[in-house]
């Protein structure tokens, strides 16, 4: 099967068995093509939603699953009953003729059915439709039809779709390529126990597209794919499993296995680390030192873990913290992600408040968003500053897709603060702004508002690779921008660099 040469070059950067992981990467999120059935396209894009058993018309509803249950398995009674309006008879026969399960193929008529089902609001029947406009299987292929489905199937946190979105941002198919968002509806995929999503996760840990590379995530993530993938699907996810493990010492993969055991959908995934500081700065060391420097961090779980940008404490001696009105409290760096500017801290008090992550929808480009620091401290106030603006563009300098574009003023010291929607919950990490003077020197202009910080996908999968659970919340209710600025000042420190 084809691949491209950009992606051949970097799996042999890294030294992976090209014909091995890139295989696996376009065959692990697809269903092999049925040998009987000729019209079908060598590479089905995403995979059709009754591949799940038991009930996945019906999910965890107990009553429905049991209508479903009684259904009849004859056609004729099944279209009977679809003709006089059961959704869950037209979903069951439509996703039955779109499978060729027990039944020739027939997209146009499964299109019908599913059709009929989806415009009663069922999550499944919706990523069906939504999968025969993403391949042209009895409707005209149509990539903005099948979002809007694989949205709307989401939104009632099916798995399917939220994987099938992914594939999308990561092929971009109706949408501008970005891994970071292609992985971020991975791991919410993941969390729903899609098993596709688990092979798209660990493929992407394994080559670096939208999160850093890392091994041991890569092989935790197949291990589990494996386990629950359909044996048909599942030949390219074992070699690739079986190419990361070569990378791993036996120690490794022990840890991994164990992991996998234990793992539950939606759990914190807690053996991996990427990049633990070695010697690490220890809280407490050199605490008479002078300030070398000053930034922002927010507290991320109720343990003592608050995040930062890495190059806020990458050359500290010592790292004290301290909330509005407190008093300071040394800290632990107890991990960095050195590429994605990513820094992790710990202090020895539990911590009351903490960060919701946004969940659900992504941003788009001019959503409100507010930043929360304390820039210029020691200049300005030696408060926290709230800062209003717009999400101006999807990505950052050179099209990078880990970043968002801002126009909530920032300065020296905002750096690892909190990105906020207008729900107040967590949509990016504080990270930049561009050079004015430089830009000036080059086009003869200051640009105003250039601003940029991480996407809340990428410090996500950091705590996740740091075994940190997390808060998540939908934002569903929009906040006074005074109320958002309370809200922020209980889970925001200042961080101090000796």
């Amino acid at each position: 099967m084809a691949w491209d040469a950009g992606i051949a070059r970097r799996w042999r950067n890294r030294r992976w068995a090209a014909t091995g992981l890139a295989a696996a990467l376009v065959l692990a999120v697809v269903p092999a093509a049925r040998a009987e059935d000729p019209t079908t396209p060598r590479e089905l894009v995403m995979q059709p939603t009754a591949s799940l058993p038991p009930h996945p018309a019906t999910g965890d509803n107990a009553a429905l699953a049991q209508q479903y249950a009684r259904l009849p398995n004859k056609v004729g009674e099944l279209q009977a009953l679809a003709d006089r309006g059961n959704y869950l008879a037209a979903f069951k026969l439509g996703d039955a003729y779109l499978r060729g399960a027990g039944i020739a193929k027939d997209y146009g008529r499964a299109a019908v059915l599913l059709r009929k089902a989806a415009d009663s609001g069922l999550a499944a029947a919706e990523a069906d439709v939504g999968f025969l406009y993403q391949n042209g299987f009895g409707v005209a292929q149509d990539y903005a039809a099948a979002l809007d489905w694989y949205r709307k199937a989401a939104a009632q946190r099916n798995g399917i779709a939220e994987n099938n979105i992914g594939n999308m941002y990561q092929r971009g198919l109706g949408v501008p390529q970005d891994y970071v968002e292609a992985t971020r509806h991975f791991r919410i995929a993941v969390d729903l126990g899609n098993a596709f999503a688990l092979a798209n996760l660990g493929a992407n840990y394994g080559t670096g597209r939208g999160v850093a590379p890392n091994n041991l995530a890569a092989y935790f993530y197949l291990v589990l794919a494996v386990a629950r993938m359909p044996a048909a699907s599942s030949a390219a996810v074992v070699r690739a499993r079986d190419t990361v493990a070569r990378q791993l010492s036996p120690a490794e993969i022990e840890r991994a296995q164990a992991a996998a055991r234990d793992w539950k959908p939606g759990a914190p995934v807690t053996l991996i680390a990427i990049a633990t500081a070695p010697g690490g700065v220890r809280a407490g060391s050199n605490a008479a030192a002078p300030v070398k420097g000053i930034g922002t961090g927010f507290a991320v779980s109720p343990a003592g873990h608050l995040l930062t940008n890495n190059h806020v404490v990458q050359s500290c001696s010592s790292v004290r913290v301290h909330r509005q009105g407190d008093a300071a409290v040394p800290a632990d760096v107890v991990a960095h992600d050195q590429q994605n500017d990513l820094a992790l801290l710990k202090v020895a008090i539990a911590l009351h408040d903490v960060v919701a992550f946004r969940d659900g929808r992504g941003l788009r480009q001019g959503d409100d968003v507010l930043a929360y620091g304390f820039p210029l401290a020691g200049t300005l106030a030696r408060e926290g500053n709230l800062s209003i603006g717009s999400v101006s563009a999807l990505a950052g300098v050179n099209n990078d897709t880990r970043y968002l574009q801002i126009s909530a003023p920032v300065q020296p010291g905002n750096s690892g603060g909190p990105l906020m929607d207008d729900a107040g919950n967590l949509v990016g990490v504080v990270s930049s702004k561009l050079n004015a003077l430089a830009v000036a020197a080059v086009v003869g202009d200051l640009p105003q508002n250039v601003n940029f910080a991480i996407k809340e996908a990428v410090a996500r999968d950091f705590l996740d690779a740091n075994g940190v659970a997390y808060r998540t919340a939908a934002s569903t209710h929009p906040l006074k921008a005074a109320d958002l600025a309370e809200r922020a000042r209980r889970f925001t420190f200042l961080v101090e660099c000796r």
